[in-house]
């Protein structure tokens, strides 16, 4: 029977760094790093050695997943709320802010343009319409989208929002 040390022994450099890396140990951040593939080699066929194998292979998965991955999707799962999720009401107020912002600086834009002209002007209640009609078709987007998340939060297609916000542009 050989050893692991004798089987990582006989392999090449390179090959050997990638074993290791893989069979490293958990302190790696290896699930499997504490698995030994031969701890049941020497077992009878009768006491399955291959599921008891494949048991702590399952024990280690588990483990990884409770680690890594379940902490996340608690927290996710906590984001969402009856009509959307907790982070709409920080969304909508970006939404507030970038929209305001942006009708003010147009309004400069154009007071400083009339100014160079001589003409004196009043406040400009097209630019006041068209600010007011970007902010409400901004807002009710941003609801659109915070539905969308709670959508992908509860249905678990948070893997293809990439592709759904690149298709959207």
């Amino acid at each position: 029977m050989v050893t692991f040390e004798q089987y990582m022994d006989a392999l090449s450099p390179d090959s050997r760094a990638a074993v290791g890396a893989f069979y490293g140990g958990a302190s790696a951040g290896n699930p499997y790093g504490s698995i030994n593939p031969y701890a049941y080699s020497g077992m009878s066929r009768r006491d399955a050695p291959g599921d008891q194998l494949y048991a702590d292979i399952v024990r280690a998965q588990t483990a990884d997943y409770l680690n890594r991955f379940a902490p996340i999707e608690n927290y996710l799962a906590s984001q969402i709320t009856a009509t959307g999720t907790r982070s709409l009401e920080g969304d909508l107020e970006r939404t507030r802010s970038a929209v305001i912002g942006a009708g003010s600086n147009v309004a400069a834009q154009q007071g400083r343009a009339m100014e160079r002209f001589g003409v004196q002007r009043e406040a400009d209640l097209a630019n006041q319409n068209s600010t007011v009609s970007a902010l409400v078709g901004g807002l009710n987007d941003t609801r659109l989208r915070d539905q969308d998340r709670r959508m992908a939060l509860l249905t678990g297609g948070l893997g293809a929002l990439s592709q759904k916000a690149r298709s959207s542009q």
